[in-house]
């Protein structure tokens, strides 16, 4: 996936990642240089052990709970959302249009999921682009473009 939008990334204050897991999002996305602060959630307490690590790391806050909307919406940066489908507790259009760049990944594990993202479809296409697909066709991660950020 950042193979294929590495290119458009732009700088952000803070990047903000919602499904952490052992951080190698966070470390393909450390060296390109663009964040200031790095915010992961992690919402699966089987990573619990991974947080003495990534906290020690300058810049970086892992914590370990899920994140309510208002507090994802406190910022603004870069959100990427990858969270095996929590990503339905949330508004995702609103976050897609708060955050300046977002990597959403969505999921259709069930019948739910499934109509979730259904629903979703017009305004993700309008404002992302399709940048993955896994072979099962069960997650489909998106590239979009939100606000513009000083």
């Amino acid at each position: 996936i950042l193979n294929k939008i590495r290119n458009k990334i732009m700088y952000a204050h803070t990047f903000v990642e919602v499904g952490a897991e052992y951080g190698s999002t966070l470390f393909a996305i450390m060296p390109l240089g663009l964040f200031d602060r790095y915010i992961l959630y992690e919402t699966d307490q089987k990573y619990a052990q991974v947080q003495d690590i990534l906290n020690k790391i300058d810049k970086i806050e892992y914590r370990l709970y899920s994140p309510p909307q208002d507090e994802l919406l406190s910022y603004n940066g870069f959100l990427w959302m990858d969270c095996e489908g929590c990503e339905y507790q949330y508004d995702i259009r609103l976050l897609i249009r708060h955050y300046k760049q977002s990597v959403i990944a969505l999921h259709a594990l069930n019948e739910e999921q499934t109509k979730n993202l259904y629903k979703l479809q017009d305004d993700i296409l309008d404002r992302c682009s399709l940048v993955y697909v896994t072979p099962d066709i069960k997650e489909l991660t998106f590239f979009c473009e939100g606000m513009e950020v000083d």
